[in-house]
């Protein structure tokens, strides 16, 4: 299955990919490009890195689109499905053929070289190659403002601009003003095997359902709009026959099913979604209105800003038992706290239970370090405990950390399931990493906590860990991977020979601070 999507999060290994209707995708760093892949390998194999060799945070920001393709959709343990995508060019783009290229053609398609006039792009088409010229992405390369050149593996919307010797030599642009201005038509002879989604139609109401509409386009296809992407603006002024400009969502080549958007942000390529200010994701809404229910997926409301949101049926209630359609019809008032937000979809996605409404964290922005937290015992390992502080926030307690003395036999103290009160050691959001103590030393501690070299001033008075001990001295660390040295004559009153016999790895000690 095709999707157009938009980059949510990026990583050092993978993106995280939004896809309609609240939908989230991974692609793994392996599914870029053949370009991109062959340089990992040799990153491998050398063990260096080698020439052309940018990370995923070099070349890619939230916010992007990009064309997917579903490679798998993987359960977990915990009954969920992951979503793995590839936004690879000769996968997305495998219904293309040479003869198929026409002019005016908006492909996606990776830089696989830089050369001295402009970039090989792979476009994914075999027996092609693919030419963009420097003139043709100038103004793109200055509006992205990462550095003077496109970088091996940066995936891009192409507009192409000439086809030459059968479609064996093409020239790409990626002029932002001829990307956003491109629109499918007839005579580039799209069919069902190479439609792509991200392409812009001009298409023509057939129905209006209560779910959304029915649209036809290109002389033969039909899609559907479904309630999440009607133009808000408009919604209830559609009528059959009306000619509007959609964009293709999805196409399903075994169903042959397509979905297209009326929104606005997706009628331009080379647009981005409106996303929502940090400051709103968490806020809790005392009234939202009820603007409609769907009872096979849930309800939308109308925020106190006058925006949109939707919440599954699992978010309307504390469970089916408990549910009230008749609490749900239009105008009806309802609290509700928003735990997401769709890039797709453009919309917040909020939920109406009170355990949710009332809960301390919904994301790791919200954890500090030093915070003092509960959480579920999930699995034991040799690296230690994986707890689950929260729906999708997990911590890991390394073994040295599991109590105040080394447990040999941590499953003895320790059951899965276990209710456990931890403290946050060290919390980075972007990396999604959340290290946590079970120390009751350090958790009952009432000292300042230590969380940066800044606060190290002379004369303070804190609580750290030994992590290792020598003839110099102990290494004593302390939250957020700050350490310190304490030498071998500040160690005791008493003169200490070997201060590895005394002091061990893990051990909580009291330490003042001499200098910085």
């Amino acid at each position: 299955m095709l999707l157009l999507g938009c980059i949510k999060e990026v990583s050092d290994y993978e993106l995280v990919i939004s896809l309609p209707n609240g939908l989230l995708g991974f692609v793994p760093i392996t599914q870029i490009s053949d370009a991109y892949s062959k340089l990992l390998s040799q990153q491998v194999a050398q063990g260096e890195l080698p020439e052309g060799l940018n990370s995923l945070l070099d070349m890619y920001s939230p916010g992007t689109l990009v064309r997917c393709i579903v490679t798998s959709v993987e359960k977990s343990d915990n009954g969920r499905r992951s979503i793995k995508l590839s936004i690879d060019p000769k996968r997305v783009n495998k219904g293309l053929n040479a003869s198929a290229l026409a002019t005016g053609m908006l492909l996606s398609g990776s830089v696989s070289s830089v050369e001295d006039h402009g970039y090989l792009i792979d476009i994914g088409v075999s027996g092609t190659h693919a030419f963009l010229p420097h003139e043709k992405a100038k103004n793109y390369i200055k509006a992205l403002k990462r550095g003077p050149d496109l970088k091996i593996g940066q995936n891009l919307t192409c507009v192409v601009v000439e086809v030459k010797n059968e479609g064996r030599v093409v020239q790409l642009s990626i002029d932002r003003s001829e990307v956003a201005a491109s629109l499918a038509t007839e005579k580039q002879n799209w069919a069902l095997s190479n439609l792509l989604p991200g392409l812009v139609v001009k298409a023509r109401v057939q129905k209006l359902t209560p779910f959304g509409m029915k649209l036809t386009f290109l002389s033969y296809f039909t899609g559907i709009v479904d309630f999440m992407h009607m133009d808000p603006e408009k919604s209830m002024n559609y009528s059959p026959d009306q000619v509007v400009k959609a964009c293709i969502l999805s196409v399903h080549p075994g169903s042959k099913a397509v979905r297209l958007t009326l929104r606005p942000a997706f009628l331009h390529p080379g647009g981005s979604p409106s996303q929502l200010s940090s400051d709103r994701l968490g806020a809790v809404v005392e009234e939202s209105t009820v603007k409609a229910f769907y009872k096979q997926f849930g309800a939308l409301f109308e925020l106190d800003d006058g925006t949109l949101a939707f919440a599954r049926l699992k978010h309307l209630s504390k469970n089916r038992k408990s549910f009230k359609p008749e609490a749900f019809k239009a105008g009806c008032k309802h609290k509700c706290r928003i735990i997401d937000y769709s890039l797709m979809d453009e919309m917040c996605v909020v939920s109406l239970k009170h355990q949710i409404i009332e809960a301390r964290f919904l994301q790791y922005q919200d954890i500090h370090t030093g915070d003092v937290v509960q959480g579920k015992v999930l699995s034991l390992k040799p690296i230690g405990m994986q707890v689950k502080v929260a729906d999708g926030i997990k911590g890991l307690v390394p073994s040295i950390h599991l109590a105040d003395v080394i447990l040999k036999q941590p499953e003895k103290k320790y059951n899965i399931e276990d209710e456990v009160k931890c403290r946050v050691l060290e919390c980075n959001p972007a990396g999604k990493k959340l290290i946590l103590t079970l120390k009751k030393s350090l958790i009952q501690s009432k000292l300042p906590v230590l969380t940066s070299y800044e606060d190290a001033k002379p004369g303070l008075i804190t609580h750290g860990f030994v992590v290792c001990a020598r003839e110099f001295g102990c290494i004593v660390k302390f939250y957020n991977d700050v350490k310190g040295l304490v030498p071998k004559n500040e160690l005791s009153s008493e003169p200490i020979s070997c201060p590895d016999k005394v002091f061990y790895e893990g051990q909580v000690i009291t330490v003042p601070m001499l200098c910085c």
